[in-house]
């Protein structure tokens, strides 16, 4: 009897394993609660830049060129699942129940970007990746005016999760922004004596600043106002910023203001004709970056120049 009692128990135990194993995780459940072997794994690729600018600081080789990872989980009717954020560009694991996902990734997505769309309830065709200060940014007012994105990189992909099987996803992330830098040489207010008030200002405008979930370009033209920095030894002023993706057809203009005077535009450049001019190719999937300096010895004699042209495909490298 004892002998048949413990044949019971062990076969009861068996059962309930085995019932453990064989329940799925059904979309909408505690999903930390999924077996172990619902694992899907994301694998990370990123782009190799082999030769980083040495004066640039923001010029650094992947992985370290994201710092951050952000990831939204849609189910096959394109409703929000989970969100996950890694500090660290690693593989991601996910616990998920059988069934169609697409992964949405946004890589550095820090301070200067807002994510709408990543939450319960969200659909992913509603998805919005914005400058959190887009909406007030039509005109230059402090605290109010677009200075920079993120260096923002993306990844995409959907992918069919079978029960009781490990899946290893790759993801391949591509750069959502240009680099744009502009050095102004020999302006009078660059000068030593001149008040900080009075330094030029640089404006790039005809930019768009927000983006829908298949990284295509969405919102009202807005104009940016990138930090300049101003050496007076050198008589230089400077600005860097990154932007959302443009491309070589596009209206965005270079603008330098003497913000001693009237605010009135001093220079402007017409980005697309410069592009065209300097046989630049901004292509889909390749790192960009432009670095422009404009001199001037007075107003009616300026100079504008194509300092440096970077750009290079995107490769798989963990």
């Amino acid at each position: 009897m004892k002998r048949t009692g413990i044949r019971v128990n062990i076969f009861s135990m068996l059962t309930a394993i085995a019932a453990l194993l064989f329940t799925g995780c059904e979309i909408g459940e505690d999903l930390s609660n999924c077996p172990p072997d619902q694992n899907t794994v994301l694998v990370f690729s990123y782009l190799n830049v082999p030769n980083p600018d040495p004066d640039d600081d923001d010029s650094v080789s992947f992985p370290d060129n994201i710092g951050q990872v952000t990831t939204g989980i849609f189910d096959s009717e394109g409703n929000f699942v989970l969100e996950k954020i890694m500090k660290t560009p690693q593989d991601v694991t996910l616990a998920l129940p059988p069934g169609t996902y697409t992964a949405v990734c946004w890589g550095n997505a820090f301070h200067d970007t807002k994510i709408d769309g990543f939450a319960e309830g969200c659909n992913m065709g509603q998805g919005r990746v914005y400058h959190p200060n887009y909406n007030g940014a039509l005109t230059y007012a402090p605290g109010n005016a677009i200075p920079t994105n993120d260096s923002l990189y993306y990844g995409k992909v959907t992918f069919t999760k079978v029960q009781y099987q490990d899946l290893r996803v790759p993801v391949l992330f591509k750069p959502a922004h240009i680099k744009l830098k502009v050095t102004v040489l020999e302006l009078p207010n660059t000068k030593a004596e001149t008040l900080p008030q009075d330094y030029p200002v640089i404006r790039i405008g005809n930019l768009k600043a927000a983006y829908d979930f298949d990284m295509k370009i969405l919102g009202d033209f807005v104009d940016y106002y990138p930090q300049v920095v101003v050496d007076t030894k050198n008589k230089t002023a400077s600005a860097r910023c990154d932007v959302l993706r443009f491309g070589n057809d596009n209206p965005v203009t270079i603008d330098v203001i003497d913000n001693a005077g009237d605010d009135t535009a001093l220079y402007s450049l017409d980005l697309e004709k410069f592009i065209k001019d300097n046989n630049i190719a901004i292509v889909d999937g390749e790192e960009a970056r432009i670095s422009i300096q404009i001199s001037f010895v007075d107003v009616n004699d300026i100079t504008v120049t194509l300092v440096g042209w970077e750009s290079a495909p995107v490769t798989p490298g963990l």
